[in-house]
């Protein structure tokens, strides 16, 4: 999905094709990262997880599309990651609400990415209103986000992604849909 999707974002596909550095969080198996290391071949990418045996299977997973050689792993959780200015690009693909402390987690991105940056998060959103649960795609969603909210996960709506990077001195927040329960919300350092 969200090779996809980064193309609807102002600039950014022109910083891929030029070479960016890419960090994707929560890189699991590695297909998000062996996808966008085929469509762009100019850039640097490092996928970071939590799971040993998730890092061990992506490294696989790129090595398998032939990727390796551009594609480097970190393991760490989203609160324990500290780099400063190394990337163009960081993006999480149906994660961010797993991070465990969410405002540590978005300092963290915010002091990685470079000025100009980007940070995306493609995410299942929780309703914002009560209202928003009344279609039968949020009841399915929020059956699925009430499991996720009992392992400690975050019920996070778009609007409070939005407020979050704003409140991080994101600029050019925004947002687009892509079904009536997965969104992308982004914005720049």
């Amino acid at each position: 999905m969200i090779t996809g999707a980064l193309s609807k974002i102002p600039g950014l596909v022109e910083n891929l094709d030029a070479g960016a550095s890419v960090l994707e969080l929560a890189s699991g198996a590695g297909h998000g990262l062996a996808k966008l290391a085929a469509q762009y071949p100019e850039v640097a990418l490092t996928g970071l997880d939590g799971d040993a045996y998730s890092i061990t299977l992506a490294k696989g997973t790129v090595a398998d599309a032939g990727h390796s050689d551009r594609v480097s792993f970190v393991q760490s959780t989203l609160e324990e990651f500290t780099e400063t200015e190394k990337y163009d690009l960081i993006f999480i693909n149906i994660s961010w609400h797993e991070a465990r402390d969410i405002d540590l987690a978005t300092k963290n991105v915010r002091n990685a990415l470079k000025p100009g940056g980007y940070f995306v998060i493609s995410d299942f959103p929780f309703p914002a209103e009560k209202e928003g649960l009344r279609t039968i795609p949020a009841r399915v969603m929020s059956g699925i986000q009430y499991f996720e909210a009992k392992i400690d996960d975050q019920l996070v709506s778009t609007e409070t992604f939005v407020l979050m990077l704003e409140d991080y001195g994101f600029e050019e927040v925004d947002l687009f849909i892509i079904s009536p329960v997965h969104n992308v919300i982004y914005g720049q350092k």
